[in-house]
């Protein structure tokens, strides 16, 4: 509630000169300098609830009762002589007045006269009460200009708030409906391909056993056939075993690829729900790890896990992070266990995977200590159907969808750190 004071040291006969100096102050404070008071408000009056410049009794009556005080000699009055001000100072004309905005105290006038008594006469009273009902709109507009400007900042605030989060919806939207299309389109190719490529290797392998009796057939009545005509029919029937067996063998590398295809175009239901990331983490280490124990007898590594134990659950959709996951820590093995075999036993594969609260987000690193990735690739790692692997070992569809499952459905980010020769780390974090 702002006080407004003023003093006069004139003489009676100029006081209309004063008020009339007051109204003007009132004008360049109400009209001009609204937003400053309306920001100060909150100093006035902690100032005037301690100030030694204001009769602090005259004040808080004011304040209390809404009434008006007006005071012919206040160092003569009973009621406020014993206020530390008016003691000190002893004015001699004193006004109070309260301001009233819509039937509430929204502000105090305060005027004294130090030279002549009975100062403040009737008429004058009801001038600077009319000036106190300007003065109560002016602050009335003050504030509502003031809640204006703040609801219209919170506005902007709330609608690119809205925004931002139209945005990301409408990314995620269509990283989903990017998922289900590709799934879809994979899917479908993946069905297409396999119907003859089931017909080649049923028709290789019952071809196989066809030339197996053959050659059955041919040794009973080899001693019959020249020896000349019988080695040629041998090589050519050794010839034709071998080509049997190279397309049985190009059939199922073909079928594990379809496989896969199909594997990464399922899709899930989409719900999220809150997960315990450490813990999702652990169990893919784990099912990639004895994948590769199945899969080679004398595959082993070195696991470094490092969970914080801090760690929120978050909202994800558990099956696809977990197949996020399965891609990068199967990548990591596949590369560490590459490196040995070059590098020979005294070489270790090694997986580091630790997890961390940052506040605001939760980040995962996935390390291993492989071959690398070199420069000129690294920006091509994401793209479909792009794999450093040997042909027939991978199918480039794995960190392709990684990118979408984190990026595009989690709002999330995978980074990637390597350096050739040494390590690859792929750091990923999501917001919480």
């Amino acid at each position: 509630m702002p006080t407004f004071a003023g003093s006069t040291h004139v003489s009676p006969n100029s006081i209309a000169c004063d008020i009339s100096h007051f109204l003007i102050f009132i004008d360049i404070l109400c009209y001009h300098s609204l937003k400053i008071n309306a920001e100060m408000k909150m100093e006035k009056n902690k100032s005037v609830a301690t100030s030694e410049e204001l009769p602090l009794s005259v004040i808080n009556y004011v304040a209390r009762t809404e009434e008006d005080v007006v005071l012919n000699d206040a160092k003569a009055e009973k009621i406020f002589c014993s206020d530390n001000y008016i003691k000190k100072h002893q004015p001699k004309s004193v006004l109070c007045l309260p301001i009233m905005g819509q039937g509430k105290l929204i502000g105090i006038l305060y005027l004294e006269n130090n030279l002549t008594e009975s100062a403040f006469n009737k008429e004058r009273v009801q001038l600077l009460k009319l000036l106190t009902s300007q003065a109560a709109i002016a602050l009335e507009n003050a504030q509502l200009y003031q809640q204006l400007e703040e609801y219209s900042h919170s506005l902007e605030e709330k609608v690119e708030e809205r925004t931002r989060e139209l945005k990301a919806a409408q990314k995620q939207i269509v990283a989903q409906e990017k998922l289900a299309s590709l799934g879809a389109l994979t899917a479908g190719i993946a069905h297409e391909i396999r119907n003859p490529l089931n017909f080649v290797n049923g028709f290789a392998d019952i071809s196989g056993d066809l030339v197996e009796e053959l050659t059955a057939e041919i040794e009973k009545i080899s001693e019959q056939i020249d020896a000349e005509l019988l080695e040629e029919i041998e090589e050519l029937l050794n010839d034709l075993k071998g080509n049997l067996t190279d397309i049985n063998e190009q059939g199922k590398r073909a079928d594990v690829i379809i496989q896969s295809m199909l594997a990464h175009s399922r899709s899930s239901s989409g719900d999220r729900e809150l997960t315990d990331i450490n813990a999702l983490l652990a169990e893919s280490v784990n099912l990639v790890y004895h994948g590769f124990r199945a899969k080679d007898k004398i595959f082993n590594m070195t696991i470094e896990e490092d969970y914080a134990r801090d760690l929120p659950r978050i909202e994800v959709v558990r099956p696809d992070l977990s197949r996020a996951f399965l891609n990068i820590i199967n990548n990591a093995c596949y590369a560490a266990n590459a490196k040995k075999k070059q590098a020979g036993p005294e070489f270790t594969p090694q997986l580091k995977v630790k997890t961390s609260n940052l506040g605001s987000a939760v980040e995962i690193r996935i390390r291993d200590n492989g071959a690398g990735i070199p420069l000129e690739i690294q920006e091509k790692i994401f793209h479909p159907f792009f794999t450093t692997k040997p042909t027939g070992e991978g199918t480039g569809l794995g960190l392709s969808l990684t990118h979408d499952i984190i990026v595009g459905q989690h709002r999330g980010e995978i980074l990637l750190e390597t350096e050739p020769g040494v390590y690859t780390e792929f750091i990923i974090s999501f917001p919480r």
